[in-house]
């Protein structure tokens, strides 16, 4: 049995990358803000967090919501929210949202980007 000689290490990274990319022309896939549809979603998420569920709660949903909320993950606790409106973001929505809660929420605008497709996602922005 005879064996190939060893890829240069560079040629084997080439290889994999290339095994990785798609084949085939397939259609591309266009993903388009909905904002009424984020609307429904974030308030569903932060009136989630005021009753006292959790993060992983939402991700048991069918379909499950993924949350990234720093503030919320270490335990803060909010009391109220107050919504801004939502503005298309590329394939997401962003909202300005007014959280109220004791510290270290106090009272505070944040930003919040919400994703409805392919799955759906609500992510606390810079």
């Amino acid at each position: 049995m005879r064996f190939l000689p060893p890829l240069p290490r560079r040629a084997a990274v080439l290889l994999l990358v290339a095994a990785a990319l798609p084949v085939g022309c397939g259609r591309k896939v266009e993903y388009v803000a909905e904002p009424e549809k984020a609307t429904a979603i974030l308030e569903t998420v932060l009136a989630a967090w005021r009753d006292g569920a959790t993060c992983e709660d939402l991700r048991g949903r069918s379909p499950p919501i993924h949350v990234a909320d720093e503030q919320w993950l270490r335990g803060a606790k909010l009391e109220s929210f107050t919504l801004g409106e939502g503005r298309s973001f590329g394939p997401s929505t962003r909202f300005e949202v007014t959280l109220v809660g004791p510290p270290p929420i106090g009272t505070k605008k944040v930003v919040y980007v919400v994703s409805t497709q392919p799955a759906i996602s609500v992510a606390l922005g810079d």
